[in-house]
């Protein structure tokens, strides 16, 4: 038999329900070490930057918080967050002199986005503890998709990296195409949520995985498992799905040099080094281009260096 909870019993009564309050100045000052759930409203936020945080650059006191950077990617998506309600309690860290340890940025970001914010507070913490908590490394875009995305749709391990990196990239030159202005500079600032990220790689996900695959299987192929081959094919594909597999097929087996495929494979093989986003487009240019070729069922012809320029010099 289950017996069924009364709203008069002394565990659940409204009387003993002690809701959560907002952070004060006078819990921050609290002596000893406690740790507790609590509201961080805007104001509050900013007046802790204004009152509580230090940066490097002061040298004092030691175990300071790295700089405040409010202009960023990071900060950007957290102001973002909070305001899409996106945004989940973390813990904000102080020292038992009242100042701001850990969460300079998330503070940051309550004050710009003007919304009170859930958040667990640790108040008396020693200064010390930043050495072994604080270690600056955000998880990357395959850690995030990996404890979400790629774990709903069972896929194996050794293949996350790929589909990370090329599904983002290809989520990115699509969102870019779409804006004014430079595209190599709208590149750069893109910055997408992870509600945006999972929503887009749930929609394309059977690209992503092919792509993935593909890469893998690519490795040996000198430059053709990045991003500069990898994402003007995953295009094609899009485009027509035989088509790419035919693509796939001429690279590997083919062995006309006019054939797009094989100038492809030809081309990436003699670059050296791809270290720069110009460096990464203009030899992405020169792929999209073969490729559409290869669309319109034209060969790829290159006169010789010599020949060219004695054309030139009649």
């Amino acid at each position: 038999m289950v017996t069924k909870l009364k709203s008069t019993d002394k565990k659940f009564s409204k009387k003993t329900y002690n809701p959560m309050s907002k952070l004060t100045t006078e819990e921050i000052d609290e002596k000893g070490w406690n740790v507790k759930k609590t509201f961080i409203d805007p104001k509050t936020a900013q007046e802790i930057l204004n009152e509580r945080n230090s940066n490097p650059i002061d040298r004092v006191p030691e175990y300071t918080n790295r700089n405040l950077k409010k202009r960023g990617k990071k900060t950007d998506l957290l102001i973002r967050d909070i305001k899409a309600n996106n945004f989940f309690p973390s813990l904000i860290k102080f020292d038992a002199g009242g100042q701001v340890l850990d969460g300079q940025h998330r503070l940051y970001a309550i004050a710009q986005a003007g919304k009170t914010v859930k958040m667990m507070v640790e108040t008396g913490a020693d200064r010390k503890s930043m050495i072994k908590v604080d270690r600056g490394c955000p998880r990357s875009i395959k850690d995030i998709l990996g404890l979400s995305v790629f774990q709903e749709w069972g896929l194996d391990p050794k293949y996350w990296t790929h589909a990370a990196t090329l599904g983002k990239a290809f989520f990115g030159y699509i969102e870019t195409l779409k804006m004014k202005g430079s595209f190599m500079s709208n590149l750069a600032s893109w910055s997408p949520t992870d509600e945006e990220l999972f929503a887009f790689f749930n929609k394309e996900r059977k690209l992503i995985e092919w792509s993935a695959g593909t890469a893998k299987a690519l490795l040996g192929r000198p430059k053709l498992h990045g991003r500069v081959f990898m994402i003007p094919l995953m295009f094609l594909r899009k485009i027509d799905v035989k088509l790419a597999e035919a693509f796939l097929y001429d690279l590997q087996s083919n062995s006309s040099e006019k054939n797009p495929a094989v100038w492809v494979a030809s081309y990436l093989a003699k670059q050296e080094g791809m270290n720069s986003r110009a460096e990464y487009l203009f030899h992405s240019k020169k792929v999209f281009g073969a490729m559409q070729a290869y669309i319109d069922g034209k060969n790829i012809v290159r006169k010789p260096k010599e020949l060219a320029k004695l054309e030139r010099n009649k």
